[in-house]
């Protein structure tokens, strides 16, 4: 009961858009180990962080339900650093991030997400089929973020 609380109040923001599919099959990123990616055709979601505080909750959620391997469930994990000083960025958070034991596409530049549906101070989670964002959900918190991995995605 408790769970579909949780759920649907994380579900009140919804959107439904489709981007580009030509888009998401063209944009790289590197990750904290200098490693270039493409978003994978067979990719179900897209977690989106473009603020510190959403960073910090997608680490901890990942912690905290032993997540390690995103490919076990069809996820890529994209965070926006284009805000962050680029010496802060290099010197500080990705030798943070290089800790992780999961990737994160990193757009530095923020040119490959500018187009990504985004709410300020909230965490995007988008549904892809067929290579396009089919859905997007918005999180403000990170526990309206954590009943929506647990219940929908790491099941």
């Amino acid at each position: 009961m408790l769970k579909n609380i949780l759920l649907s109040s994380a579900l009140v923001a919804f959107s439904s858009m489709s981007y580009a599919v030509e888009n998401l099959k063209s944009v790289s990123f590197e990750d904290q180990w200098e490693q270039v990616h493409s978003i994978a055709e067979d990719t179900q979601w897209v977690i989106f962080s473009s603020h510190k505080d959403g960073g910090k909750w997608v680490k901890e959620i990942f912690n905290e339900l032993k997540v390690t391997n995103l490919d076990d469930y069809k996820i890529v994990y994209v965070a926006d650093t284009s805000a962050m000083p680029g010496f802060i960025t290099k010197l500080f958070a990705i030798p943070k991030m290089q800790d992780f034991p999961f990737e994160i596409y990193l757009d530095m530049e923020g040119d490959a997400t500018v187009n990504w549906p985004r709410n300020q101070e909230q965490v995007s989670v988008y549904h892809v089929v067929d290579s396009a964002f089919e859905e997007t959900q918005y999180f403000a918190e990170k526990d309206t973020l954590k009943a929506f991995l647990q219940t929908v995605i790491i099941q």
